[in-house]
């Protein structure tokens, strides 16, 4: 991770510069004023910050298909009383789950144009399309004219970006029960990605000149001389795989797994920063990107982190964000994570020094009364903080 990284070309993505989030599941309402093209999120337990990667990775799709995804994950499911059917638990979402029915807003404090609201609906089964069935909005007149269909209306999703809108039904779509691979941003959660989601990404790569970064990046650790992802003859579903390594100076490739846990997370960060740059390509067309605009989750390149430090030795950190901001640079992307790591902190603050074209953003999240508080310590603060081991986490 010492070396420089040489500049590549690439398309350029929208920068989130700011942050108001309102009513979405632990935030009643979250203002961010200023945020970095890589971000370092901290806080005590129960503040939000896994949540705040969350939001991100819905707001990076802003479609339908992200929410299914994220409840179905979650296990927010219900049964659909008149049908016996699953159905996505709608209310989930939202601040205290629908209670106050507050609407979803994320985006930019001063941009309303990319501001993405989600509100409940009332919302009626209309036919049987495509083994699922269609869902219409019904008003509150038309219930009253006809109480029968009471017992058929569910709550929906209606959401609106600009003068688009679309109704999200709540029944989950064959694409996230039968899920066959990752969409949507890049995003590491604190246990770890899927072995079938990093065979996935691994494939994206592939035979270009990432997958030779994130070579590089496995030798900051160990001498790493290949590695690749081969058929995993103890697993049970078909076409399952796993990654070996060979070392330097070895003939016989091993488990990835066996060379220790810090190096599994290096590899999985590493390979990530690479992924994330194609993961705009990866999503479906979205039901309310405008004919002739760029597509809503081709404007955001967004990787999104939590616990970032799990299993890595501290001495490595300052190596690992120096190759972060360099690989976010190159990459075009805008990097958010979460660590509970003084260490971390102080490897960040030292990165984030030593850059001049990327800036850096400590945030500390905060549980306040009605809502929760973010502050943001420039660069010129970080060194302060980090010199005088002033508290943050």
């Amino acid at each position: 991770m010492r070396q420089s990284i040489s500049q590549g070309v690439h398309a350029v993505s929208t920068m989130l510069k700011s942050l108001d989030i309102a009513s979405f599941r632990a935030f009643e309402r979250l203002r961010i004023e200023r945020l970095g093209r890589v971000n370092l999120i901290v806080g005590k337990n129960g503040v939000g910050k896994t949540t705040l990667l969350e939001a991100l990775r819905f707001y990076g799709m802003g479609s339908g298909l992200a929410l299914s995804e994220y409840l179905a994950t979650q296990h927010e499911m219900l049964t659909n009383p008149s049908t016996g059917q699953p159905i996505l638990d709608s209310r989930a979402l939202f601040h205290g789950r629908g209670a106050a029915a507050d609407p979803i807003t994320i985006g930019p404090i001063a941009d309303d144009s990319l501001r993405l609201t989600v509100r409940l609906a009332n919302a009626l089964r209309a036919e049987q399309r495509f083994g699922g069935f269609a869902y219409e909005p019904i008003e509150p007149d038309d219930l009253a004219r006809d109480p029968a269909k009471r017992a058929d209306v569910v709550k929906a999703w209606v959401i609106e970006r600009g003068k688009y809108r679309v109704l999200v039904s709540p029944e989950p779509s064959r694409r996230v029960v039968l899920r066959s691979r990752y969409f949507g941003p890049a995003y590491l959660p604190a246990h770890g990605v899927p072995e079938s989601d990093l065979t996935y990404w691994w494939d994206s790569v592939s035979l270009t000149r990432a997958e030779g970064r994130v070579r590089d990046a496995l030798r900051t650790i160990a001498p790493v001389e290949d590695i690749g992802a081969v058929a995993d003859p103890a697993a049970e579903q078909p076409g399952a795989r796993l990654f070996r390594a060979r070392l330097q100076g070895q003939e016989c490739p091993i488990p990835l797994t066996s060379l220790g846990d810090g190096l599994v997370r290096l590899f999985q960060i590493a390979l990530a920063l690479e992924y994330a740059r194609l993961a705009d390509r990866e999503t479906e067309p979205n039901l309310l990107d405008n004919p002739g605009e760029t597509p809503w989750h081709q404007r955001f390149r967004f990787l999104l982190i939590d616990e970032i430090e799990n299993g890595i030795h501290y001495s490595v950190l300052p190596h690992l964000w120096k190759w972060i901001f360099q690989i976010a640079e190159l990459n075009d992307l805008q990097v958010f994570a979460t660590t509970h790591s003084w260490d971390c902190i102080r490897g960040f603050q030292q990165s984030a020094a030593s850059e001049t074209e990327n800036e850096g953003a400590l945030i500390r999240l905060e549980a306040g009364r009605g809502q929760s508080r973010a502050v943001v310590f420039a660069e010129s603060e970080l060194g302060i903080v980090t010199r005088e081991q002033i508290e943050v986490r």
